[in-house]
């Protein structure tokens, strides 16, 4: 029962306390200049109740402050959970994706809670027209592979046998036990992985900074994908993107790698690209992974057959 060091008790208390505020909004990312609206909540269950209270609000980026307020709010007789202030206001112009941090906070107390945002900047293209993109290694991508092209391989996740289901959640706690339960119910069996590791220094990432875990920008890319298994591959061959999978399985599995075959450098992404550049996320990730490719940077290190690649992708 000892802590293990994952969070503080004064974080732990901003969620977990007799007194604990909220922020209902529809999505985590957003477009450039985009409205952005939060109702902010409050559960109350203190001793002593007063009769107003203030609540102050900042959004904030690397860069500094980009807006701030406060706002009085009268609480309810009687009442221990209630609306203390809708907070309505148009996010900035961004030119690149940019973390920012609602933060609210009840003034003169510990009552506080933070939420993590995203921005993304309107983009007209994602590039993927200016580079070459295949979906299986057929006739005409191996040609392009005997010419030592560039090529973007991005298989259809749902044509793979030779992969795991993206899935943004991790497993709650113990996959055998679940498997086990969904089987004797009759009911499909978890996916069961561990959220993602992430190479947050490559350069494939420039455009879609990130953290060495999952965090919400994820989460749309990774439910219209899969993860390869890379099991028996060489151990050079790490994924700059790898998905953690399950102690009872323990699969290596790589949702973004690359590598060269012969002469040709190759990016594989198993993702429905579609489905992503629906949303701004989506359409940052596959303008960073375009823009990577066209770089002096794209240079994989790991040398494959094309025998072996084939192997992987079925």
């Amino acid at each position: 029962m000892d802590s293990k060091g994952m969070i503080t008790p004064e974080e732990w208390r901003t969620f977990c306390n007799d007194a604990v505020l909220l922020a209902r909004f529809p999505k985590y990312n957003y477009v450039s200049g985009e409205p952005f609206q939060a109702d902010i909540e409050l559960s109350w269950f203190r001793s002593s109740t007063p009769d107003t209270l203030e609540l102050s609000w900042s959004l904030t980026a690397e860069s500094g402050t980009l807006s701030e307020g406060t706002a009085a709010a009268e609480i309810p007789a009687g009442a221990n959970y209630f609306e203390l202030y809708q907070l309505k206001l148009d996010l900035p112009d961004v030119k690149a994706m940019t973390s920012i941090k609602l933060s609210l906070q009840i003034t003169g107390t510990d009552i506080r809670k933070s939420y993590d945002l995203w921005i993304y900047p309107e983009l007209s293209s994602t590039g993927l027209e200016e580079v070459h993109v295949y979906h299986e290694l057929d006739d005409e991508a191996r040609a392009l592979l005997e010419q030592g092209a560039d090529i973007l391989l991005m298989p259809d996740p749902d044509s793979l046998k030779n992969a795991v289901q993206g899935f943004y959640s991790t497993d709650f706690w113990c996959y055998p036990m679940f498997r086990s339960i969904s089987e004797s119910m009759n009911r499909p069996v978890p996916v069961g992985t561990m959220g993602l590791l992430i190479d947050n220094a490559h350069p494939a990432l420039g455009g879609f900074p990130s953290e060495e875990h999952s965090t919400y920008p994820w989460w749309n890319i990774i439910e219209h994908s899969k993860s390869l298994i890379l099991d028996g591959t060489d151990h050079s061959w790490s994924p700059i993107v790898q998905t953690i999978d399950n102690f009872e399985r323990n699969h290596k599995l790589g949702f973004l790698l690359e590598c060269r075959v012969g002469e040709s450098r190759l990016l594989i992404c198993p993702l429905n690209a579609a489905k992503a550049a629906e949303t701004p996320e989506g359409r940052q990730f596959l303008s960073s992974l375009t823009s990577y490719m066209r770089s002096e940077a794209f240079n994989p290190e790991a040398e494959v057959t094309i025998d072996e690649l084939q192997r992987i992708i079925q």
